[in-house]
């Protein structure tokens, strides 16, 4: 393991030198396939009005795992907003059965289903990581996170899940926010947040709701004295969406992590 850590580490180092992602770059329009012979074609989901965050794996361990369990659990709170790629290349993997074998024990491990989360291999590379090879629509697997916008372009590249995943509930049209929450009026701090939250607005909040990673609605409440702030100190250590309903009927949706 800690020889597939330091390898992961300076491949990044040489991805970095040569990276082809950057913010802004078009994506062309190519459809990938999957395993089981499963295909998605990439402007298909951004004229239906999903964006697309796509999630580097290169190897099999607890990290990794964790990171995949917690991109599930996101994308399936948000299955309806956007879509998430999940771009495969494992160093354990020596030919494209291989690389295969590995993604469907990474499936059981992280609990991905298709509903949420579309899986592909790179087999255009059949052996340990390929800086050169082909990735997302002859981008670099990025190690981090990407998100496509409607506009076909890269609107996100970072390490935080919880960022890349706002970027993608904004840009989507399937839901009621099409800017961020700050520019609408709301604003959540601190986030994270460990006993209260403040919950700073000007709209006319008629009901609040907060869910967990699962789904589950761990909060609710139509009373106006409990919209300027919540008290986060029972809620288990995490990620929640709040979703608060406004005298016009409009639903504004954001992330926040209880720490």
């Amino acid at each position: 393991m800690k020889k597939m850590f330091l390898l992961t580490v300076l491949v990044f180092a040489l991805s970095g030198l040569k990276a082809q992602a950057y913010l802004g770059q078009r994506v062309p329009d190519i459809t990938e396939t999957d395993c089981n012979g499963n295909s998605e074609r990439i402007y298909d989901l951004l004229s239906a009005g999903k964006p697309i965050l796509v999630f580097k794996t290169d190897m099999i361990c607890s990290n990794t795992t964790a990171w995949g369990t917690t991109v599930r659990q996101f994308a399936d709170l948000y299955a309806s907003e956007y879509r998430t790629w999940v771009c495969a290349d494992f160093q354990e993997a020596s030919t494209p059965a291989d690389q295969c074998f590995y993604m469907q024990q990474y499936e059981q491990q992280t609990g991905m289903n298709t509903a949420s989360v579309f899986r592909f291999i790179d087999t255009s590379s059949a052996g340990p990581y390929d800086p050169g090879s082909r990735g997302l629509a002859g981008i670099q697997c990025y190690q981090g996170y990407i998100v496509v916008g409607l506009d076909s372009t890269i609107i996100h590249l970072g390490n935080d899940l919880t960022e890349a995943v706002n970027a993608a509930v904004n840009a989507s049209t399937t839901t009621s926010i099409s800017t961020p929450a700050a520019e609408m009026g709301v604003q959540l701090y601190p986030n994270p947040v460990a006993s209260l939250m403040k919950i700073q607005t000007e709209k006319d909040i008629k009901s609040m709701q907060v869910f967990d990673l699962s789904g589950r609605l761990v909060f609710y409440s139509e009373q106006p004295s409990d919209h300027s702030a919540l008290d986060v100190s029972s809620f288990r250590k995490g990620a929640y969406l709040i979703r608060l309903t406004t005298g016009d009927g409009s639903t504004i949706k954001r992330n926040f992590v209880v720490d």
